[in-house]
């Protein structure tokens, strides 16, 4: 969408795959240009109110183009690798106005390039991995006006880097192993990473620019040994401010929706498997503040979902406990029961948390894990058979109602 025109490639008689517009109309859906029958022009990205993209003229191969929607307008930017040789521009980035996307010159392999739409203006950033090595940049992702991205410098490995433009302003946030499904929300930067400390698989992280500012938000356990299956936690999606993913952590490898606000203790499924048999989110889609996915449940297969975040908050009315029973004896870690919340907003989701407060005596002999209560002591009836404990249940506004 560049200005309220619909701009994308399709195939037509001996064109081929070439770059059409569209006002919604017939006659307003027309071809804007023919680069080259038998190529296809891709990543098309509006900076501005220009679009941009990559193709491949048949004289200097895959370069960066822009069009202003005319035959005319529509011209190769710039040849960075010069001659017959492509340099391949790919992942186009809009950050604030400036273009960004990773090419290779030929001399200093695939690296950070940005462009304002001028031959001379469209640079290389940094070479990042000296010389004719590549860095690999990928997960361009605006946050705010700074462009954060993965790459490798030969020295530290894979880690996550900022840039605002310029060769010093360009530097190494952190360094971790296979950061991905990168997410700006409330101008704070979300990604899947394994962490370098080798005991974190692949799970949920931020970061707000700095090294001490990139930190795990929660270990959600992997559900098979050593790694095997990775990227368990994915779909990272804001909606209104929320970031949404999808995750599994009971080791049967089925997926869950899940949600935060960047804390641990907002960081939980929004259905339990196991309660509401909900499973195998995805294709997690904002569109004005509702979250729509295709899921999967039991009574109808895989079907589309919506969530809906622009109803008026209000907080939980009523929580409830699914008492299974204290047992004398019974290893630490027993399930104990179940919450349940009352709202006025049906399509909400909750997490439960011990707070202090009135009737929070016995909280210490207690934890919760998402929706369930669990014993974290052995009970012996003989020198106590009566337990109170104060609960918080928070819904995804953040509203909370509490009870002991």
């Amino acid at each position: 969408n560049v200005n309220g025109t619909l701009f994308f490639f399709a195939g037509y008689g001996a064109s081929g795959y070439e770059l059409w517009k569209s006002d919604g109309t017939e006659t307003g859906t027309v071809l804007v240009k023919e680069v080259q029958g038998n190529e296809t022009p891709i990543f098309l990205t509006n900076v501005n109110g220009t679009l941009f993209f990559s193709a491949n003229d048949g004289t200097s191969d895959w370069e960066l183009w822009k069009s202003d929607g005319t035959e005319s307008g529509t011209i190769r930017v710039k040849d960075i690798q010069f001659g017959t040789g492509g340099s391949y521009p790919s992942l186009l980035t809009n950050v604030g106005g400036t273009l960004y996307f990773r090419s290779n010159n030929g001399l200093s392999g695939e690296e950070l390039w940005k462009s304002d739409g001028t031959e001379a203006g469209t640079v290389l950033v940094k070479d990042i991995y000296f010389g004719s090595n590549t860095s690999q940049p990928t997960n361009l992702t605006n946050v705010n006006g700074t462009l954060f991205f993965r790459a490798l410098d030969g020295i530290n490995g894979d880690g996550l880097w900022k840039s605002d433009g310029t060769p010093d302003g360009t530097v190494r946030v952190w360094t971790g192993n296979g950061s991905d499904h990168y997410t700006s929300v409330n101008e704070t930067l979300y990604f899947t990473a394994a962490g370098n400390d080798g005991m974190s698989d692949n799970d949920l992280w931020k970061s707000d620019g700095t090294e001490i500012g990139t930190v795990l938000v929660k270990d959600i356990p992997n559900p098979y040994d050593s790694g095997r299956y990775y990227g368990y936690v994915g779909n990272l999606t804001n909606v209104n401010g929320r970031l949404f993913f999808t995750a599994s952590d009971d080791g049967t490898g089925s997926r869950e929706l899940w949600s935060s606000d960047g804390t641990e203790a907002s960081t939980n499924p929004i259905f339990d498997y196991d309660f509401y048999p909900i499973s195998t989110p995805k294709f997690l889609t904002n569109i004005d503040g509702t979250l729509f996915l295709s899921a999967f449940t039991y009574r109808s297969g895989e079907e589309p979902w919506i969530l809906d975040t622009n109803i008026p908050p209000a907080p939980p009315v009523k929580l409830l406990l699914s008492f299974y029973g204290i047992e004398e004896n019974k290893p630490v870690g027993s399930l104990i029961g179940q919450f349940e919340s009352v709202d006025p907003n049906t399509n909400e989701a909750f997490y439960y948390t011990l707070v202090p407060g009135d009737g929070d005596t016995d909280n210490a002999s207690f934890t919760i894990d998402s929706d369930k209560l669990y014993s974290a002591a052995s009970f012996d009836f003989e020198t106590k058979d009566n337990y109170t404990i104060r609960v918080r249940t928070t819904d995804l506004s953040g509203l909370t109602y509490e009870k002991n």
